[in-house]
């Protein structure tokens, strides 16, 4: 009889305590206001549906220690199934002074955004409008390919990336 033999063995991550567990249990994630939707259909139409599912495990089962957001940069830490949690990187564009003014001047032209900001929304012209500036208001595919992860896989995003962009989602959902 033929066994087919493999390069690698799936091992499950060791598990964690206090991690950030997804909203979701069970299912696609979905997003609960358009940013966060339209958010996770570009990392759907981005990603393999393998590596994707792997993500979703991930984030469901809390291995995410930590996320810290600033300026440019989201950092985290997942644990993975080696004793050191692996660093992830994500950095975002940062708006040029000439983009930040575009932004002000449109948004100026709109004074119902700011409301709408502040209020906890976001509006869905603001896609576009960030486009006009010359600017993406959500991550491309070579976008996704500049995340940084300290894990073995070559595979970019692997699964830890992909589980802290899913939970980028819902954090998204809280305040946009």
């Amino acid at each position: 009889m033929y066994k087919r033999r493999t390069s690698w063995t799936y091992t499950k991550p060791l598990s964690t305590r206090g991690g950030i567990k997804s909203r979701v249990n069970r299912g696609r994630f979905h997003g609960s206001n358009w940013w966060s939707k339209r958010w996770i259909e570009i990392l759907e139409g981005s990603i393999d549906s393998v590596r994707l599912a792997r993500g979703r495990s991930y984030a469901r089962r809390g291995q995410v220690v930590d996320i810290e957001i600033e300026p440019g940069l989201v950092t985290a830490s997942v644990q993975g199934t080696r004793k050191k949690p692996y660093q992830i990187r994500l950095g975002f564009e940062i708006l040029s002074d000439e983009a930040k003014a575009l932004l002000l001047f449109r948004f100026r032209e709109r004074s119902s955004f700011a409301a709408r900001l502040l209020a906890g929304e976001m509006p869905e012209e603001m896609e576009r409008v960030f486009k006009e500036a010359g600017v993406g208001l959500f991550p491309s595919k070579s976008t996704l390919r500049r995340y940084k992860c300290s894990c073995p896989d070559d595979a970019v995003p692997c699964k830890h990336i992909i589980a802290v962009l899913l939970l980028l989602a819902e954090v998204f959902d809280d305040d946009p």
